[in-house]
């Protein structure tokens, strides 16, 4: 569902948005039997837009194959650091996302801001596809005093996993998500997160286990997160290693078909 409070610029109307919400309520009311949620958060979203029990959402989460995604290598690391014109001494922050207004690059942008005016060594590498956004984020570079030297825009790229394993940090920036994609491959390649709280998130993402957590909107606490993680090698090791973990438990392909499968035999048996 789309809510109200997570409208951006390109949205349609709230009041078109209201309307659609109210049609897929009742639509499902009548026709729906069992829905299907990605997260706990997720899950949470659909029953309080839908008006519906949690008793009929079942959650299955995202799956990545993790053999697509190759081994953390500090071969790998060098390799993909030297193509992108960056030292192993470099502090490297990774973002990935289509340039939409939900994805916040622009705050990621001021928060890494923050951190270069002290440490020459930070780069910020957003990689995705142009988007609604794209105008916006690139006059913020424009306008902030030495993002041309730290701000990498990488536009598309099919190489994410090994950007991921040539980085010390993923930012999840966003003010709205489902399951992020980029969390669940630096989830399965112990690459360290720093992310906003996100009601999609919940369930996957917690504070000081796997991940650090932060406000959304709120630049200065993704600096200082992103500061804890660079600065702070055994508390992101600790951190990467739990979410590696959690990915292996729960977030592979293999484990994902598998409880989809359940959900639909239990959704034929009626259960």
């Amino acid at each position: 569902p789309r809510l109200r409070r997570f409208r951006t610029p390109s949205d349609p109307p709230a009041w078109k948005i209201d309307l659609v919400n109210v049609l897929d309520a009742v639509s499902g009311r009548v026709f729906v039997d069992r829905y299907h949620a990605v997260t706990p958060g997720v899950a949470e979203l659909y029953a309080k837009a839908y008006r519906i029990r949690t008793s009929r959402i079942s959650v299955v989460e995202r799956g990545r194959p993790i053999d697509s995604l190759g081994d953390a290598t500090t071969e790998r690391r060098q390799q993909v650091r030297s193509g992108l014109g960056l030292s192993i001494d470099d502090r490297v922050v990774i973002s990935a996302g289509r340039h939409e207004h939900q994805k916040n690059h622009i705050g990621l942008v001021r928060a890494v801001a923050e951190i270069a005016a002290v440490d020459p060594h930070v780069h910020l590498l957003i990689a995705g596809r142009d988007g609604n956004a794209t105008v916006a984020l690139r006059q913020e570079i424009d306008a902030t005093p030495g993002a041309d030297r730290f701000v990498h825009i990488l536009g598309h790229r099919t190489d994410v996993p090994d950007l991921l394993v040539a980085s010390d940090v993923m930012a999840l920036s966003s003010v709205f998500e489902g399951t992020a994609g980029i969390a669940l491959e630096a989830m399965a390649l112990g690459t360290p997160i720093v992310s906003t709280a996100l009601e999609g998130m919940v369930g996957i993402l917690e504070h000081e286990r796997n991940a650090l957590v932060v406000p959304q909107r709120d630049p200065s606490a993704m600096a200082a997160a992103i500061r804890r993680l660079l600065d702070d090698r055994a508390l992101a090791d600790r951190l990467a290693a739990e979410a590696r973990s959690d990915f292996l438990d729960r977030f592979t392909l293999e484990r994902s078909a598998d409880r989809m499968v359940d959900m639909y035999r239990r959704v034929i048996a009626g259960h």
